[in-house]
């Protein structure tokens, strides 16, 4: 899928994510029952575990895709075993069905403790840093796919969506739903390997990525619910004030001058 389509994407979630705050800026804060505030909300805070398994996908397919031996030796054998003709174009679809699972199971009644903005805020800033992640690193490392049809082979971008939608389905829905969206996004991955648009390091890279992408979307959710105001239940006067900014014109003995606070 080209790069266009693909910030669609995101465009598309963030306009969904409007839609739910702009509503409730013009609301006073709600302390009833069935407000959802920051610090009712599932804890996920920064922890250097949550970054052993994203941050040694990236370091094992990052060495060896540039390790000569592993790329003969390894890349190619499993590209001689998987390769077919057919391209499986499917997967430029099903690598956003666990993103779209993460926002959607909730709506059908799958219980999560993470209401739906909160979820379309999750996905979202995933998948925009996930991009803003392979895309660059498609340009400097300019490796050929197994295919010849271009030199962005790594990382892999569609696996990095899977498995970025799967990571969310495991931490909005819980391990049962989680696993389903994590055997759907090494489909996805499997299918770039057999479409022969990937190599296997590519795909390794882009699991770690997605996965990293999907955390750090979560160490940003509490600042991104100050950011829209979607604190409606906090009892903090910062988060029942919502969004505030002021022009403070100064006058001294050496001239004019303006002063701008903006408070979140």
């Amino acid at each position: 899928m080209a790069p266009i389509q693909r910030y669609v994407v995101a465009v598309i979630c963030m306009i969904l994510v409007l839609a739910e705050a702009l509503p409730a800026a013009g609301k006073p804060a709600d302390a009833s029952a069935n407000s959802l505030s920051a610090d009712s909300l599932p804890s996920y805070h920064f922890n250097s575990d949550q970054l052993i398994v994203p941050a040694a996908l990236i370091a094992v397919g990052g060495f060896c895709a540039s390790n000569g031996w592993f790329r003969k030796h390894i890349d190619r054998s499993v590209d001689h075993a998987m390769g077919s003709s057919h391209q499986w174009h499917s997967a430029d679809y099903l690598e956003f069905v666990p993103l779209a699972a993460g926002i959607g199971l909730g709506c059908v009644g799958i219980p999560s403790g993470y209401r739906l903005a909160d979820r379309v805020l999750l996905a979202a800033t995933s998948f925009v840093v996930l991009e803003a992640i392979t895309q660059p690193f498609k340009r400097i490392a300019g490796r050929s796919r197994p295919d010849m049809s271009d030199c962005h082979s790594f990382p892999s971008g569609h696996t990095a969506t899977a498995f970025a939608g799967a990571e969310l389905c495991r931490i909005a829905y819980g391990t049962a739903y989680g696993a389903g969206a994590y055997a759907l996004a090494t489909s996805v991955a499997a299918m770039r390997l057999a479409g022969r648009h990937h190599w296997l390091t590519d795909c390794m890279a882009g699991a770690g990525i997605g996965i990293l992408s999907t955390r750090i979307a979560m160490w940003l959710l509490p600042w991104e619910r100050r950011l829209f105001n979607l604190d409606k239940g906090s009892t903090t006067a910062r988060h029942s004030e919502g969004r505030q900014f002021s022009i403070i014109p100064q006058v001294s003995a050496d001239g004019a001058a303006i002063a701008a606070v903006a408070v979140f």
